[in-house]
């Protein structure tokens, strides 16, 4: 059963009720068209397109003939089928010289497993190049420094630079220091930048008249024939909304000429003169060494400058030492990679990821899939060794809720009834969304050729749809062409709020709030951050704050907050959770314990550790959970109206003398204490999902209303982009996956077991007026869970404020105030105790919620004006 405080917010309760529909018009019978276009970017300026003439003689591929070329990889576009780059460099380019830039400020925001995946990935790279007469130069450095040395080292000859145009901010900086570099060299007739990306679907760019009053927008009739756009050129005219791209990809997708994707070249130019050059004044990192990425990012500034704690943690993600700290390995859904390593095993990269492609649309249900589980990776693997008993393995948190949920719908020991098992506790589809999507971001596989794999297999059709749904589950069609769909969806929304982004900036001249991607677990993820706007130089390195949001909302929630914060020179990041906001909404089977993960993965590659974690409703729930796992490089935790279940002491320490042990250890030590966390007896997936499709037509007529509710004191917050924000997540592909999880959650450990966890200080800022629970009690259960009794080994600060169950978008001045005296105090050496005379002057025992908004009021008009 779902805990009361679960679904803590109303309005998201329908936010991930509705599957949009994919439109019928994605035909499957034709691979779509390669865009026709690429950015030409030189030393004076930017000329976007390259003229028809060419276009027609090189059949849209690109570069200077008899010209020398360097292709810049990424950690997108690793490969040799579908490579616009090498494509035209082989038709057109007399040299060539491939380079992969291992930037420890990017490598560190990878998994350390996935850092093998990568190395595996760029020796497959490798050995396709040169198995076609080239090589591949990986140079260790900075992306400004590796860039500007292979263009030097080049010499003039140098005729054209390819750059993979992906959105995260990474491949964003290679894009940037390439461009830079190119302006900065430029002597006499400079390269040529091609900024290229192959588009999954056809989508004809708006014409703009000379004259014409505004500029048409996607959908206008004005539209250039035959002429497909990349991404970012689709970014400057998409609408956000899912149903209205839908609607046009239906319009327009018919009657466009379309190819499919692009073939390897059998051959390559050779390596120019300059390689050698550029070999020895770089770093080139041996691949051959197992762990060479691992160790490239310890030993750059950037691991030298992460603190004991936060150092500690991040060589914690890598196998045994991940479960002892976290309980949850960061390699829960990579792909384990032993073929380098010469253990047996296919290695992972293109030739691992076409393979599997192979098998995925032979359409072999999951059941037989997962018994091959050494081709089916870490997650499934571990799970069916560990049920199996064929290996001696510790579980992460994650792996054991599923392994148990699992054993309790076994009915028997043998090992077809543990397969099934395991394939009833993943969703439909599951498994192949977890195959694929490690080679779809890593860009081993273009998304184009698993288009053409799947052939005319799993149409949008009323039949077809009917097909799918009374059919047993199949790793096949259906699931595959769904993934490349919803992910090309989410890459050009991505685009598109990069540019909104930027442009808001230039507006302010740079001050803000800044949105940027990044991938986790294969996914597309957003987070913004808000630079501290008074920072001196030479001031003390400060603690960061990131913040997380609640049940079907976004780090928009965080719009009004951050600002506040980052006046009062802090460093502010917010992130959305996978399967909210802008993140993708992939279909995997969502729990507290993935989420918790991705928070914790936040903080240690992208923050850097040494951040105060602050979340509203189950977000506080969830970084309450990532803190207490964090240890030490969590320095805080903040809950806003938090989530989750809160109990007295003494009934929370009965419950565990009645169980034996923590939920966290019965969770790890399933085989044995399983039965002591209940049974699991989840909903039918289609049932669930058909109640999800009603209570959407019911609440969506419903949502300013429901929203407002949650927002008593200052309902006219909720006006105008809340709403619309909402209702902009709910139409997403896939978000009625996340719902649908709920019926599917592991035991969760209550807030009395994170507390006593948790190390640190805490502060609750509690919404009185929330809708959705007697919010002042739950503040005293809060504080007197930790505070007093000896359960807690960190302190707990209590402050009520008179707003709703969001307290930081109703009173965002008095929940900064309350952020900025504790995160003071705990920089100070403290505690969080400053406020222990405040508190029992506004928690006492018997207090009416009145009461205490009264006493509240009072002291938070002291509170801001101090």
């Amino acid at each position: 059963m779902i805990p009361k405080h679960f679904f803590c917010c109303l309005p998201a309760l329908f936010l991930f009720l509705r599957e949009a529909p994919l439109s019928s018009a994605f035909s499957l019978t034709r691979a779509p068209r390669l865009h026709s276009r690429a950015s030409r970017v030189s030393a004076v300026g930017t000329e976007s397109g390259v003229s028809k003439a060419a276009e027609t003689e090189t059949g849209g591929l690109v570069g200077q003939k008899g010209g020398t070329s360097v292709v810049f990889f990424s950690a997108s576009d690793l490969r040799v089928h579908d490579h616009f780059a090498l494509s035209s460099a082989a038709q057109n380019s007399k040299e060539l010289l491939p380079v992969f830039v291992a930037d420890p400020r990017d490598l560190v925001l990878l998994p350390r497993p996935s850092l093998r995946l990568l190395r595996d990935a760029l020796i497959s790279l490798r050995d396709e190049l040169r198995s076609r007469g080239s090589d591949l130069l990986v140079l260790s450095g900075s992306t400004k420094d590796v860039v500007r040395e292979v263009l030097k080292r080049g010499g003039g000859g140098v005729t054209d630079v390819f750059v993979h145009a992906d959105v995260t901010s990474d491949a964003r900086r290679l894009q940037k220091e390439a461009e830079a570099a190119l302006k900065e060299s430029a002597k006499g007739a400079s390269p040529s930048l091609h900024m290229w990306d192959v588009s999954l679907f056809p989508f004809p760019l708006p014409e703009k008249e000379t004259g014409a009053e505004g500029e048409p927008g996607l959908g206008d009739d004005r539209l250039m024939v035959n002429l497909q756009s990349s991404a970012l050129q689709i970014a400057e005219f998409l609408d956000p909304k899912y149903e209205v791209f839908n609607k046009l990809q239906e319009k327009q997708a018919h009657g466009n000429r379309q190819t499919g994707p692009l073939p390897a070249p059998e051959r390559l130019p050779a390596l120019p003169v300059s390689a050698a050059a550029v070999k020895a004044a770089g770093k080139e990192v041996d691949l051959e060494s197992r762990g060479s990425l691992v160790r490239l990012v310890e030993s750059s500034e950037v691991g030298k400058g992460m603190s004991e704690e936060t150092a500690r943690a991040w060589k914690a993600t890598d196998g045994e030492d991940a479960t002892r700290l976290f309980g949850t390995p960061e390699s829960l859904f990579d792909l384990q990679s032993e073929g380098a390593s010469g253990k047996g095993g296919v290695q992972f990269g293109e030739g691992w990821a076409l393979g599997l492609l192979s098998r995925l649309v032979e359409g072999v249900p999951e059941e037989v899939l997962l018994e091959n589980g050494r081709e089916t990776g870490g997650y499934l693997e571990r799970l069916l060794s560990a049920e199996k008993e064929t290996a001696e393995m510790s579980l992460g948190l994650e792996e054991s809720a599923s392994a148990w949920a699992a054993r309790c719908l076994r009915k028997s020991e043998s090992d077809s009834e543990t397969v099934k098992a395991l394939s009833d506790v993943l969703f439909k589809g599951e498994a192949a969304v977890r195959l694929i999507g490690q080679a779809l971001s890593f860009g081993c596989v273009s998304p184009r050729m698993v288009r053409k794999a799947v052939g005319g297999e799993g149409g949008n059709g009323f039949l077809s749809k009917i097909s799918q749904f009374l059919r047993p589950a199949s790793v096949g069609g259906p699931y595959l062409k769904e993934t490349v769909e919803w992910r090309e969806w989410h890459r050009l929304l991505a685009f598109r709020d990069i540019r909104e982004s930027s442009k808001q900036l230039e507006k302010t001249g740079g001050d803000g709030i800044e949105y940027s991607y990044y991938r986790w677990q294969g996914n597309l993820v957003r987070y913004c951050r808000c630079p501290p706007s008074n920072q001196k130089a030479g001031s003390p390195k400060r603690p960061k704050i990131v913040l997380v949001h609640g049940f079907g909302a976004s780090c928009e929630q965080y719009s009004k907050l951050m600002p506040l914060l980052a006046a009062e020179g802090f460093e502010v990041f917010a992130l959305d959770l996978l399967g909210f906001g802008h993140a993708e909404k992939p279909r995997l089977t969502y729990s507290q314990y993935l989420w918790e993960g991705q928070i914790r993965h936040f903080v240690l590659s992208l923050v850097g550790g040494d951040a105060v974690l602050a979340g509203n409703s189950i977000g506080g729930y969830l970084s309450m959970g990532a803190g207490a796992d964090l240890g030490g490089a969590s320095r805080g935790v903040v809950l806003l109206n938090s989530a989750g279940r809160v109990i007295e002491s003494g009934a929370f320490e009965e419950e565990e003398r009645e169980r034996g042990c923590s939920v966290e250890t019965a969770t790890r030590e399933y085989k044995q204490r399983g039965d002591s966390i209940g049974p699991f007896k989840p909903f039918p997936e289609r049932l669930l999902r058909a109640f999800g499709a009603a209570l959407f037509v019911y609440l969506s007529t419903s949502t300013e209303k429901i929203v407002k509710s949650v927002y008593p004191v200052f309902p006219e917050e909720a006006e105008g982009g809340l709403v619309d924000a909402i209702l902009r997540d709910a139409g997403d592909p896939g978000a009625i996956g996340v719902i649908a999880s709920g019926r599917k959650l592991p035991p969760q450990r209550c807030q009395n077991e994170l507390l006593r966890r948790f190390p640190g200080p805490v502060l609750v800022c509690q919404g009185v007026k929330d809708p959705l629970n007697d919010a002042p009690a739950r503040a005293r259960l809060l504080g007197r869970a930790a505070r007093g009794d000896g359960s807690s080994a960190g302190v707990t600060t209590v402050h009520e404020l008179l707003a709703g169950h969001c307290p930081h978008d109703e009173a965002p001045a008095a929940v900064a105030a309350a952020i900025v005296e504790f995160v003071r105090d705990v920089e100070g050496g403290g505690s969080g105790r400053k406020a222990e005379r405040w508190i029992a002057e506004t928690l006492p025992e018997e207090t009416s919620g009145s009461g205490s908004v009264e006493k509240k009021g009072e002291r938070e008009s002291d509170l801001v004006a101090a």
